[in-house]
């Protein structure tokens, strides 16, 4: 069975074009996974939304998540959500990093460990995994902001994934009102763990991380 029929198994199908399953989950986000990995779907997370269906989905207070299968069992995964409030505020949501153990689900310790300049290096701690599978999992990161282009890029220095790199980027729209927030990352544990059971984690887990840093970002 491949990963994408497993995947099949784990959320409700609607439909399939051009080799690219279509996903509806029964919470209130939007998957889609690619069977092969397409280098474009890691590239996209941070292009404005233009798709009709996806701004509504956003007003909706949906959450859009991609997930792709990569070489070397490498988990591509993408979410975006649409915050009511400036990107100053988004920005102070996903920058509070001393505090990010009180803000968002799953998150054990969060401690700005040395900033040097727009660089920091962050220790976080933190629950993956899903019912008996659930692991306690400990990183540092160094972390790149760019607050002028309203991007965060990180990577993982040491810790407990043999990948994990992404980027948070926050943009703005004449066609939605507030700030699009969306957030890349490709990953692959250290430990043993089935690519289909890291991107099924990243489904279920994404949602709740991106609605927290929405309720975080729009109580300031």
């Amino acid at each position: 069975m491949n990963r994408c029929r497993v995947a099949v198994m784990l959320v409700h199908y609607t439909t399939g074009v051009s080799g690219v399953m279509y996903l509806r989950t029964r919470k209130r986000c939007s998957l889609r996974v690619s069977a092969w990995g397409n280098e474009k779907t890691q590239d996209t997370a941070h292009i404005m939304v233009q798709h009709p269906r996806e701004i509504a989905r956003l007003e909706k207070g949906e959450v859009l998540v991609d997930l792709a299968f990569l070489p070397d069992d490498v988990v591509g995964v993408a979410a975006k959500i649409l915050v009511d409030a400036a990107p100053d505020e988004v920005w102070k949501a996903l920058t509070d990093y001393n505090n990010l153990s009180k803000t968002l689900p799953k998150v054990l310790s969060s401690r700005l460990v040395e900033r040097k300049d727009n660089e920091v290096i962050l220790d976080q701690t933190g629950k993956t995994g899903i019912f008996i599978f659930e692991k306690t999992v400990s990183f540092q990161l160094r972390v790149q902001e760019e607050y002028s282009k309203k991007r965060i890029f990180f990577e993982q220095v040491t810790g407990d994934f043999s990948v994990y790199s992404g980027e948070w980027v926050l943009e703005t729209s004449s066609t939605l009102k507030g700030t699009v927030l969306s957030y890349q990352a490709k990953i692959k544990p250290l430990f043993f763990a089935p690519p289909i059971l890291v991107s099924f984690v990243q489904w279920q887990d994404l949602p709740g991380i991106m609605k927290a840093h929405k309720q975080t970002a729009e109580a300031f």
